[in-house]
């Protein structure tokens, strides 16, 4: 038998949800150790009566799973766009190079914006027709906007916008 008096005192401490909380949280281990208490265990339950705590991790891990299936779907359905995004623009580019003239160019960029519900506004330099565009305004525009990167993206002033569309969009009703 063993003599309690050989640990001196036993250090006591207050018995609640806090203790008991930090206990298992220590102690990950404990329903291994205990699994005829794992069974016996009944948590009130607003709808069903009681149910034991494997149901409620059951329906969370289900729960869950529901949740992550139903983004793995929104993922697979945002690739199979991007995918045919991809298709479109790598189909354009290559008829664009491939081009002998400009008319056939352009057709190819219509041919695009017509697939994906977009308008086109071809502008070159050096050109003396309605697709002209002022190196000098550009530069300056490039400047501006640019900083040093390739490329642009935000919002232009109206008067911007119209160097480089043939029909600028109405900035001013954007949000």
């Amino acid at each position: 038998m063993t003599d309690i008096s050989q640990y001196g005192e036993l250090e006591t401490v207050p018995l609640n949800e806090e203790t008991v909380a930090a206990f298992l949280r220590e102690h990950p281990d404990f329903f291994l150790r205990q699994p005829e208490l794992l069974a016996q265990l009944r948590i009130p339950h607003e709808e069903r009566g009681s149910v034991s705590l494997v149901e409620i991790q059951m329906t969370r891990l289900r729960d869950r799973i529901r949740d992550l299936e139903e983004d793995i779907t929104a993922l697979m359905s945002q690739a199979s766009r991007n995918e045919l995004l991809f298709r479109h623009f790598t189909a354009c580019e290559l008829a664009v190079m491939e081009a002998e003239n400009l008319e056939t160019a352009e057709a190819a960029l219509n041919k695009l914006a017509s697939a994906l519900k977009l308008r086109v506004s071809l502008r070159l330099f050096d050109d003396d027709g309605a697709r002209s565009l002022d190196r000098k305004r550009f530069e300056s525009l490039r400047a501006n906007h640019f900083a040093g990167n390739h490329c642009y993206l935000g919002r232009l002033r109206q008067a911007d916008g119209e160097q480089f569309l043939h029909l600028p969009p109405n900035l001013a009703a954007m949000p």
